[in-house]
């Protein structure tokens, strides 16, 4: 058979893969190249037309929900060395301190899932939000009689009694504002990119 492309002197033909030169390049016609100059191999990514998406970054409301979180932990850690303070008198019990202490745990426990991007986080700083609704609703109801009982303990313990019904009040609100930010529109946009990964 007649070859369609003749060997020319050194000239490889169409078609056909260079061989390698002496120095480690390619034999081109125009001399030797570097393979400094030769292009860098795609990602994978670029070949397959896929991407690795980066971790989507908490927006700002989460951040803010985050933040309130860790003050109303700042809060219940408050209104438990209170409770300390005072545990000595014949009038208290423990069961503020309990309180107190699993309303620390509970707010980071929150703040940590929240910022994480857990789908089910938000919906349990609803639920307890729902709870603590139901608890200043009775203690509103009863706050009246409490203060009556209260004043035939001594002076200070209405007084006491006002305290904590505002520092509940305070906690309420905080818990409502997070609660809101938790559902914004680009809060559900971060915890559905998260809940992708």
């Amino acid at each position: 058979m007649n070859d369609p492309y003749p060997p020319a002197r050194g000239k490889p033909r169409p078609g056909r893969w260079r061989p390698y030169a002496a120095g480690g390049a390619w034999n081109e016609p125009g001399g030797q190249v570097p393979y400094s100059e030769y292009p860098a191999e795609p990602p994978p990514s670029a070949v397959y037309g896929w991407q690795i998406p980066m971790p989507p970054q908490p927006p700002r409301s989460i951040q803010a929900a985050v933040m309130l979180m860790y003050v109303g932990a700042g809060l219940e850690a408050l209104g438990l060395m209170f409770d300390l303070i005072i545990g000595s008198r014949a009038y208290h019990n423990g069961s503020g301190v309990v309180g107190s202490a699993v309303g620390v745990v509970l707010w980071l426990w929150m703040a940590s899932a929240n910022r994480a991007g857990k789908k089910w986080a938000r919906i349990t700083s609803t639920v307890f939000f729902g709870i603590d609704c139901l608890f200043m609703l009775l203690l509103l109801a009863v706050l009246r009689p409490l203060l009556h009982l209260a004043a035939d303990l001594g002076a200070s313990v209405p007084t006491m009694v006002m305290v904590a019904v505002l520092a509940g009040l305070c906690s309420w609100v905080l818990n409502l504002v997070t609660i809101v930010l938790l559902w914004r529109k680009e809060s559900s946009d971060y915890y559905a990119a998260k809940s992708l990964r």
